[in-house]
């Protein structure tokens, strides 16, 4: 017999087939009705048999699309599926707290602990919308817990550091990025996925638009000091011609990829010469002046755009251990 139960503002319709749970969620009870008029009609074969490929499939096409980094998640979603595919789980309701924690330790061995959390928030993620597609019975989160690890010092630039960096680039694009993110502390991803509207010359400002792991869309706007303006104003003055949107593109006009960006800098800051630096430590660094300028925590957040006061705390922590502040050099 299915029943119909309240689950927040959405409807469950809670039944079993073949002797699997089912747990569908719908928008309204009128929704929620019909579908189990029509399961005791006989009309609703149960989704939930859909494989744990094909859940995946539906799940790249509803959230993995609007994401900055799509060719990263692809590749969690196939260490998934090979893990998957070794033990024989065919289904999603088939996943188990083991099977999970299992994962999660085999690929601690391999890559850092960050680098496994980022990829269980996307497992997690998946795993949430099979609970409510109906796809599994019981959820097997309950009790996985997230990998520990003592935090990463990234070494800081310095002024010299930032000087010798912009005077070897040679790439028009590389320049553009480098300077946005010295000037905005929006991060390469957001940067390269932003077009010409979202720069406002009149109001100063620059909108950033970020999809979180879970493809919620979060919006913010960065003040923009009038040299950045300007500087914003002669890029685009500069690829007049250009027929893309994108506010970034390459010398050839075509929009930059998260990844291509990644690389490209990576290989930029090392052809400087500046080994052990990475480029994104350039954000932790305009952190580390804002907190020796006396400017206090929740403005540097609303800054560097993190979306919690306690990962400004951990990392500013992180650097007074290695880089005195003005008040300890004077002490």
């Amino acid at each position: 017999m299915a029943k119909i139960t309240p689950q927040g503002e959405r409807w469950r319709v809670d039944y079993y087939s073949a002797g699997i749970r089912y747990r569908p969620l719908f928008e309204s009870r009128r929704e929620a009705e019909e579908f189990k008029r029509k399961l005791l009609l006989g009309d609703n074969a149960p989704s939930s048999r859909k494989t744990i490929r094909e859940a995946i499939k539906d799940y790249e096409a509803n959230f993995s699309s609007v994401k900055a980094a799509v060719d990263i998640e692809k590749k969690y979603f196939e260490t998934f599926l090979s893990f998957m595919r070794e033990r024989k789980l065919l289904y999603p309701h088939e996943i188990e707290l083991l099977h999970l924690q299992t994962l999660q330790r085999e690929l601690r061995d391999s890559v850092s602990g960050s680098t496994v959390n980022r990829q269980f928030n996307t497992y997690k993620h998946f795993i949430k919308q099979c609970d409510l597609w109906g796809l599994i019975t019981k959820t097997p989160l309950k009790g996985l817990k997230r990998v520990t690890e003592a935090p990463r010092t990234k070494a800081l630039w310095t002024r010299a550091n930032i000087e010798t960096f912009f005077s070897s680039l040679e790439t028009q694009w590389h320049k553009d990025l480098s300077f946005l993110f010295s000037r905005t502390t929006a991060r390469p991803s957001e940067l390269v996925r932003m077009t010409r509207e979202d720069f406002d010359a009149t109001a100063g400002t620059l909108r950033v638009r970020t999809y979180k792991g879970n493809g919620d869309l979060h919006e913010r706007k960065l003040k923009l000091s009038i040299e950045t303006v300007e500087y914003i104003r002669a890029m685009l003055t500069r690829r007049r011609k250009s027929l893309s949107q994108d506010l970034i593109v390459d010398d050839r006009g075509r929009p930059v990829t998260p990844n291509a960006a990644r690389t490209a800098m990576g290989r930029a800051v090392r052809a400087a010469g500046l080994e052990g630096l990475e480029f994104y430590a350039i954000k932790h660094t305009v952190a580390s002046w804002l907190r020796d300028q006396g400017t206090d925590l929740e403005t540097i957040r609303q800054i560097l755009g993190h979306s919690r006061l306690n990962i400004i705390q951990k990392y500013l922590q992180n650097l007074s251990s290695i880089v005195p502040t003005r008040k300890q050099v004077r002490a």
